[in-house]
């Protein structure tokens, strides 16, 4: 791969194993359902974290980028309690302000450093009541043009959280998200997507999920200490759908099992695709790893926090506003489709990274 001091592009990469996934999974989920789910939020913070310090990005000219999450489960066990609560009495109007704080939580609590030293930390600064509005307005519409709609809000809903998340070193802001994807090209990448999900009995889904992904990392752009960077990805269809039925006859054949492998296959083969550069063809100086910032921390990427692992999925189309899992976190990817009640948006879903 040509160097990032030269070449100006860094690819991500995961280092996580099977072995370690199935360990942080299932001590999370035996230790939620012996305590009744009121360990979730640490289960979450815990899993958030394993998977940021297996993520890096390079070469760039700073060196590796590394992430890290820092959220401790107390606060987050908190902020579900008093969200749940205040959601239910007022019966979901309070839903937006309930995403803003868990969108807060885990993008506030992410840091990104480079081998030089440089420290970065995204923060979210969207509210509930600008977010209320965006909510409103696009269900309203979605609903009087009966789904067509769709794919401008999810455009929108991920231009929102990108535009209300900022970079900052130091202290000093140098930065932020932005997403420029429009809801005309998303709503032929759906028609066509599911017309041949369907004639081709599910077996095109493979491809149609890439586009998706393809469709927003293209879209996606970080502006940071002067910089502007861009994102590709170049995973094929092919691979994926190969991926896919290979982790299926595994995860079948060995009663289970083999499923952590499946997504640590398939989180190297998503982060390892996942191309970051700067715009100009300029070297990349900058430490902030493509998508990954989103995803450690905020939105929009869909529907995955940190603390709910990936679980991967083919053969079943997306609904329209929904983004095709592709049973790896970030997801983003996949970044960000409004809301089903969370997501990347919803925050987190998890949260997550990738």
């Amino acid at each position: 791969m040509t160097n990032m001091s030269a070449g100006g592009e860094a690819r991500g990469d995961f280092a996580g194993t099977g072995g370690e996934l199935l360990g942080q999974l299932f001590v999370g989920y035996l230790l939620t359902v012996i305590t009744f789910g009121i360990y979730m939020p640490w289960f979450m913070c815990k899993f958030a974290n394993f998977i940021a310090e297996r993520v890096t990005y390079g070469p760039t000219a700073k060196g590796t980028v590394r992430f890290k999450f820092e959220g401790e489960g107390g606060q987050l066990f908190v902020t579900f309690l008093v969200g749940y609560l205040l959601t239910v009495i007022t019966f979901g109007i309070y839903g937006p302000w309930f995403m803003c704080k868990l969108a807060k939580f885990f993008t506030d609590n992410a840091t990104v450093s480079a081998d030089d030293g440089s420290v970065y930390k995204p923060r979210f600064d969207g509210t509930g009541g600008d977010l209320f509005v965006t909510f409103l307005v696009g269900y309203l519409l979605t609903a009087i043009t009966f789904g067509i709609y769709g794919p401008w809000f999810m455009c929108k809903m991920n231009k929102w959280f990108s535009e209300n998340t900022k970079i900052t070193k130091n202290g000093q802001d140098v930065g932020g998200l932005d997403f420029v994807g429009e809801g005309g090209e998303l709503l032929v990448t759906f028609i066509v997507g599911y017309l041949l999900t369907l004639v081709t009995f599910g077996i095109y889904m493979a491809w149609f999920q890439v586009k998706m992904i393809k469709f927003n990392a293209d879209n996606t752009k970080i502006n940071v200490d002067g910089h502007r960077l861009g994102m590709r990805f170049t995973g094929e269809g092919g691979e994926l759908f190969v991926m896919f039925l290979v982790g299926y006859l595994l995860t079948i054949v060995t009663l289970g099992f083999y499923m952590f492998w499946f997504m640590a296959k398939m989180l190297k083969w998503q982060l390892s695709n996942t191309v970051v550069f700067v715009e100009g063809g300029a070297p990349m100086g900058v430490g902030m790893g493509g998508g990954q910032v989103q995803q450690l921390g905020g939105p929009p990427q869909g529907q995955m926090p940190y603390g709910q692992p990936p679980q991967p999925q083919l053969g079943q189309a997306p609904g329209m506003g929904q983004q095709p899992g592709y049973g790896a976190p970030p997801q983003g990817g996949g970044y960000g489709g409004p809301p089903q009640g969370g997501g990347y948006g919803g925050p987190p879903q998890g949260g997550g990274y990738a």
